[in-house]
């Protein structure tokens, strides 16, 4: 049942029962602070995994870094098919912004 219902619900008995306003109104207050409390803890978790992926990508990416400052190092011997003396690989580093090579 969403929130809605709920309250037009509470809001119906409110209408034809002798429960004090007081009450009613207590139990509202409760369902949304119970409802707003469930959505503040779903957007903490939503934030913790977007943090740890974006930790993941920038993880994932210094490794993608070093190994192409590896092969950019003109005193690296690359394999065969990646005998550019480097150049390849400054200048994928230079495109990702990556100028201390």
């Amino acid at each position: 049942m969403n929130i809605e219902r709920e309250i037009r619900s509470l809001i119906k008995d409110l209408e034809e029962c002798d429960q004090p306003y007081e009450e009613i109104f207590d139990q509202i207050v409760r369902l949304v602070n119970e409802r707003v409390g469930k959505l503040l803890q779903e957007i903490d978790r939503l934030k913790k995994q977007d943090i740890d992926v974006i930790i993941s990508y920038a993880v994932e990416r210094q490794k993608l870094i070093e190994g192409l400052r590896h092969y950019a190092d003109r005193r690296n011997h690359p394999p065969f098919w990646l005998y550019d003396d480097g150049k390849l690989a400054r200048e994928i580093l230079k495109e990702i912004g990556v100028t201390d090579v």
